[in-house]
């Protein structure tokens, strides 16, 4: 078998040219265009790119780092000014910021480790949705320990909420990103799970 022949093939198995394609160029047509539209089920990224582009999302936690950071000076420089004002009252009014900043400081640190969720929405003519956050799947295991018996629509099946603790357990333990890309005409949805 020649190696143009075999570079047909793979470009059929790839899903790059449909069997008909393959057989018109075969017989002289000129190359199809490589811009057909995917076929059901077909990747539409390679993995590597997918990587390069969830790793950028790997650094959202700088973010509440930041904020929290800056929420924490301004609370250390409210109490070393009422400290050195001998008065009272900003001193105690620096203590409310140092606290929440050290919240969010302290979140984000958490954050780092943590699954992040991103979810993308885009519709023609309308805003982009764009929503990023940790998820806490550990405390879902707890919630799902707790409450899963008394969910409603859990209830009915008994099977699923007493699974659904080993479930995200294993998914916490996993570090395998999730990806699920609807695309309906007009609407476009991704979620990512970091």
């Amino acid at each position: 078998m020649s190696e143009s022949m075999r570079e047909i093939l793979k470009k059929v198995e790839r899903g790059e040219w449909t069997p008909e394609q393959a057989e018109e160029y075969l017989r002289g047509a000129p190359p199809p265009e490589e811009d057909t539209p995917p076929a059901a089920g077909e990747v539409l990224e390679s993995p590597a790119e997918a990587d390069v582009r969830l790793n950028r999302w790997r650094w959202w936690w700088l973010i509440p780092l930041g904020i929290g950071g800056f929420i924490l000076i301004v609370g250390i420089a409210l109490i070393t000014l009422g400290y050195a004002a001998s008065s009272p009252f900003w001193f105690v009014c620096g203590f409310f910021p140092l606290f929440s900043g050290l919240l969010v400081t302290l979140l984000a640190i958490w954050s780092r480790g943590a699954r992040w969720l991103h979810l993308r929405v885009r519709e023609k003519g309308k805003a982009q949705v764009a929503l990023s956050f940790p998820v806490p799947i550990l405390l879902g295991k707890w919630f799902f320990m707790l409450f899963g018996g008394v969910i409603p629509g859990l209830r009915d099946q008994p099977g699923v909420a007493e699974s659904m603790p080993e479930m995200l357990d294993a998914f916490s333990k996993s570090r395998e990103p999730l990806i699920v890309e609807v695309n309906d005409g007009d609407t476009e949805v991704r979620v990512y799970l970091v």
